[in-house]
């Protein structure tokens, strides 16, 4: 069974991640409050959504771009 998720999909996924998660963070950040954990996983999630644009970006051009080795690329 071959099974796919394709970049957009993870694009999309990790921005809705950020979304979720940004509005009550800064609902507490207003209120004097700081949460570092969600702060670390907008961030987190960002970095995701950032490397799969520019993975994206690559495959767009050239679907081998998007490996650091070629022997491993099929």
């Amino acid at each position: 069974m071959k099974y796919e998720l394709f970049f957009l999909n993870n694009i999309h996924d990790s921005m809705e991640m950020v979304n979720v998660e940004l509005d009550p963070f800064l609902d507490l950040l207003n209120q004097g409050d700081f949460d570092e954990l969600t702060m670390k996983h907008i961030i987190l999630n960002l970095a995701n959504c950032l490397e799969l644009l520019v993975k994206y970006k690559l495959e767009q051009e050239h679907w081998t771009l998007i490996f650091s080795d070629l022997n491993k690329a099929k």
